[in-house]
C-alpha cells in the first residue's frame, strides 16, 4: 500500500510517515524503481542524515542492486561522481546517489541534471526553511520530477515544523512563505500595535 501511495503521489510530493521498523526504506527504494521502470530519468538521489548513509548503501544493494548503480558521496572537498557512476549513468544504468544533508550544499550542482526520484529521509532535518542544507535540498528538489519524503516524526513539535519539509517536496503547495499554513494549521494571527 505504502509503494502504491508513493507511486501515485510522487510527482506532487509524497511524505511516509510510518513508525520506526515498518519499511520505509524498502518502500521508498522499490518505489523509486518502480518509477524509473514507468519512464521516470534514471537517476535516484537519497538525501539522509551522515549516520544511516551505509543503512542506505546496503539496503539499495539488497532490495534493488541488480538495477542500480549505488554510490555514496563523501566530503565537500574535490566532489564529483566516479568515473564509474558517470559511465554506468551514460549506458542508462540507473544511478542511484546517496547524500547526506550536511554535504548537500557541495553536491547539487555535480549531481546530473535528469533527477528522476528524491527521496528525503528523515525530512525534520529540513525544519529551518534558511538552514544551508534546506536551500541545497530545495535545489535538488526543483530538479526531481517525483519527491518522496520519509520519516517517522515529520512534526518534532508544533505544526510549523511541517510547512519547510512540505514546501521542499511540493512547492508552494500552501503559497508562497509559510503564512497560509500557519494561518490554516496553527493558528497564527496578526497583531498591529502602533
Amino acid at each position: 500500500e505504502g509503494m502504491k501511495f508513493l507511486c501515485r503521489a510522487a510527482a506532487d510530493g509524497a511524505m511516509l510517515a510510518w513508525d520506526v521498523g515498518l519499511g520505509k526504506t524498502s518502500a521508498a527504494l522499490l518505489s523509486a524503481q518502480a518509477l524509473i521502470e514507468g519512464g521516470s530519468p534514471p537517476v535516484v538521489v537519497v538525501v539522509c542524515p551522515a549516520v544511516v548513509k551505509g543503512v542506505w548503501e546496503a539496503e539499495a544493494r539488497k532490495w534493488c542492486g541488480h538495477f542500480f548503480e549505488v554510490f555514496v558521496a563523501y566530503g565537500t572537498k574535490n566532489v564529483g561522481l566516479p568515473r564509474a557512476a558517470v559511465e554506468a549513468h551514460e549506458r542508462h544504468r540507473p544511478l542511484l546517489v546517496v547524500i547526506n544533508y550536511d554535504v548537500a550544499h557541495a553536491w547539487y550542482d555535480q549531481l546530473p541534471p535528469d533527477v528522476g526520484v528524491l527521496v528525503l529521509d528523515e525530512v525534520h532535518y529540513l525544519l529551518n526553511e534558511r538552514s544551508r542544507r534546506s536551500v541545497a535540498t530545495k535545489l535538488i528538489a526543483a530538479q526531481a520530477i517525483h519527491r518522496i519524503a520519509l520519516s517517522a516524526t515529520p512534526m518534532t513539535t508544533r505544526p510549523r515544523d511541517l510547512w519547510n519539509p512540505i514546501d521542499t517536496i511540493s512547492p508552494e503547495r500552501f503559497g508562497k512563505g509559510p503564512w497560509k499554513f500557519l494561518h490554516r494549521y496553527a493558528d497564527a494571527h496578526k497583531e498591529t500595535i502602533a
